[in-house]
């Protein structure tokens, strides 16, 4: 006989570092990003938590980034701030 394995629990609520997981990012991001004001979160005593539709508005909200159409498809890059050896001339 298997083992059942029970669904797991919605949760209306998150801790910054299971906010992190759902996000996938780091934990210190979601930090940088709740002091900067883009993710918004609830204080309860002396913690913080992060409420699922907050999450899902950041999510929401994020803008996807344009395609880059100025560099051809398969031609290298020049990183910003290259030494000169590095840009064409």
């Amino acid at each position: 006989m298997s083992p059942v394995i029970a669904a797991p629990i919605d949760r209306l609520l998150y801790k910054p570092e299971e906010a992190a997981e759902a996000l996938a990012v780091g934990r210190s991001t979601v930090y940088e990003l709740m002091a900067e004001g883009a993710l918004t979160y609830i204080k309860l005593g002396r913690i913080r938590r992060i409420r699922r539709a907050d999450l899902e508005t950041y999510v929401k909200n994020l803008a996807p980034c344009p395609a880059d159409l100025s560099t051809p498809r398969g031609a290298p890059s020049i990183p910003l701030g290259a030494p000169p050896a590095w840009r064409n001339t």
